[in-house]
């Protein structure tokens, strides 16, 4: 009976570890992924300089200035050239973003606005996470990529002087986790630039 008996421990102890074994990764990985999920938004490494207060205006205007209330707004309604496009969730926390236009630049015959979004912070103002020379965007919050951050789709028109018309073409905006913003259109630095030789010899949109 002693010898039966000690089996059974000896079974019963091998089991137990064996579960124990099993529990302790599962407990030491939910810090871990607690810490990715909270590193992950760009307001964690905001200054003083980077975080912005926008203001909504009349007629679409908006003004964006240090949320301090330093120096000068980078862009104001004053001059009436910057607008809200529109109020998307871009990373899908339940805020509502700032999809925003600025026709304060120069593009020659290219049809191009400078596209801006800011990601709204919990403790209060927002971070510039996209900047892009572009004709039109629109967050697709249908299709979220990197840490649940929501794909941009865009295009760009650009003029040929050749065939005096524009060649318009559609790309993709994705979050890059190592800038903590969104990458070039496709994830391609040479389009980062617009309307560039290298662009115009690609394929129209169709």
């Amino acid at each position: 009976m002693s010898i039966i008996r000690s089996a059974i421990l000896l079974t019963a102890s091998l089991l137990l570890a064996g579960c124990n074994v099993h529990t302790k990764p599962i407990e030491a990985d939910a810090p871990a992924r607690d810490a990715v999920a909270s590193s992950a938004s760009p307001c964690n490494g905001a200054t003083d300089e980077t975080l912005m207060g926008i203001t909504e205006h009349a007629n679409g205007l908006a003004s964006i200035c240090r949320l301090d209330g330093q120096g000068d707004c980078l862009y104001t309604e004053a001059f009436g050239k910057t607008f809200i496009s529109s109020r998307p969730d871009f990373n899908g926390d339940g805020l509502a973003d700032f999809l925003i236009k600025d026709f304060t630049g120069s593009y020659g015959d290219h049809d191009i606005v400078h596209h801006l979004g800011y990601a709204a912070c919990t403790q209060g103002g927002y971070v510039n996470v996209l900047s892009a020379f572009v004709t039109s965007a629109k967050a697709d919050e249908t299709q979220r990529q990197v840490q649940q951050w929501a794909r941009v789709e865009v295009t760009r028109d650009c003029y040929d002087e050749s065939t005096q018309s524009f060649i318009s073409h559609r790309y993709t905006l994705s979050w890059d986790a190592s800038t903590e913003t969104y990458g070039p259109p496709d994830g391609n630095a040479d389009l980062s630039d617009y309307c560039t030789a290298r662009e115009m010899s690609l394929p129209a949109a169709r």
